[in-house]
């Protein structure tokens, strides 16, 4: 137990970055729309849509760097205690559990100061963009070896989300639908959002794995 806890502490330590700032701040966004700048009847509808909103991108950019190796702090030394999809997993695994444990502390106390709101929605509402953005930021961070790449990614489909709304595409393409990042708060009824953030989480996950799959092989080609 000792020695998981150790391997904890040195994940955050070595995952730690100036990011983690923008989950602070996706945070203190949803505690003003819902506890100063909100009325009452509007909190269960906006709540939601706000998790969507802030957090797939604040929790999309944390993860971009998480698989890039790092010469400094002992991580190369670290990672050759096990076999680097091992440890893949495990710093992944670590750095989600940390980041989710944060919001649901702050997203319930909210819930309970401010509620009633519909926190597991706007959870569910959160996972798939977020598992699906963080796993297209990780595989261009990979394949070009700039972490600036994978931020432009999560950006740049966060932009072209809101573009594709005005332009009216995710009604006239119904598969278009499925990439939605933000079916909650767009509302377009040809696909219930539930479904659309379970392919996106799906996808994501596929996404993830693959890239652990083949992180060995991109790294030993100096990508």
């Amino acid at each position: 137990m000792k020695r998981i806890w150790w391997k904890f502490r040195l994940e955050l330590q070595l995952l730690w970055n100036w990011n983690w700032l923008l989950l602070l701040v996706a945070l203190a966004l949803l505690g003003l729309t819902h506890g100063v700048l909100e009325f009452a009847y509007n909190w269960r509808k906006h709540y939601i849509e706000n998790m969507e909103s802030f957090f797939p991108i604040a929790m999309a950019i944390i993860t971009t760097p998480v698989f890039l190796v790092d010469h400094e702090d002992n991580v190369l030394e670290h990672e050759a205690t096990s076999p680097m999809r091992a440890i893949s997993h495990w710093r992944l695994a670590v750095l989600w559990t940390t980041m989710w444990f944060v919001v649901m502390v702050v997203g319930l106390g909210f819930d309970a100061i401010w509620g009633p709101v519909d926190f597991w929605a706007g959870a569910y509402a959160t996972l798939g963009p977020a598992v699906f953005l963080s796993g297209l930021a990780i595989w261009t961070t990979l394949l070009t070896n700039r972490l600036a790449v994978g931020y432009l990614t999560v950006l740049s489909l966060a932009a072209a989300d809101l573009i594709l709304r005005i332009l009216g595409a995710f009604q006239a393409l119904w598969g278009l639908q499925l990439l939605d990042l933000f079916a909650f708060r767009w509302n377009i009824t040809t696909l219930p959002w539930p479904w659309v953030k379970t392919f996106m989480l799906i996808t994501g996950v596929l996404l993830i794995e693959g890239a652990i799959l083949l992180r060995p092989r991109l790294l030993a080609r100096g990508l």
